[in-house]
């Protein structure tokens, strides 16, 4: 898949919480710059190691388990500097959203997950490059809409207040 499913899946779930927190208690569950972050998270795989065909990203060790559970540790060794009060679900978050990464590459053309010990290939071909693009517009307009409808539960909550304030 391409830069913009990887990057913009991890934020529009994390948009969704968004939502369901604002709906509930008028208070988001996410900052601005924590999605900015996961959506970094969700590139981060290809940020390490750039590939152009399928052959780079198989012995790619970015896209292994082993990368993976390395991550774990290092994202919540950073998410506590950054986030100390909520930094188990931010470094949990970002961690999601580099697994995420993998899992869509498996079904987008597959993953050798024990690289080096084990060229096997974990494919479900699902998703057929034809399709890349239009996922990504897809991914895009939903996190836009998102946006919106994030912001009118916000506007909502604002009134709600000025009007129990009087």
């Amino acid at each position: 898949m391409f830069i913009g499913v990887h990057a913009m899946l991890p934020v529009v779930i994390a948009t969704a919480a968004d939502i369901a927190c604002t709906a509930k208690s008028q208070k988001r569950a996410f900052s601005v710059s924590d999605r900015w972050a996961f959506g970094f998270c969700g590139i981060l795989p290809d940020v390490l190691t750039p590939h152009i065909g399928l052959h780079s990203r198989l012995t790619s060790f970015s896209h292994t388990l082993w990368f993976v559970l390395a991550a774990l540790p290092v994202l919540l060794i950073l998410s506590y500097l950054w986030h100390r009060r909520n930094f188990m679900r931010f470094a949990i978050f970002c961690w999601f959203a580099v697994t995420l990464h993998l899992l869509c590459d498996m079904i987008s053309g597959g993953i050798a997950p024990l690289y080096p010990l084990s060229a096997k290939v974990f494919s479900f071909y699902r998703i057929l490059p034809k399709f890349w693009i239009p996922l990504d517009v897809l991914t895009i307009s939903v996190f836009m809409t998102e946006l919106v409808l994030l912001r009118k539960l916000e506007t909502k909550s604002d009134l709600l207040y000025v009007v129990r304030k009087r």
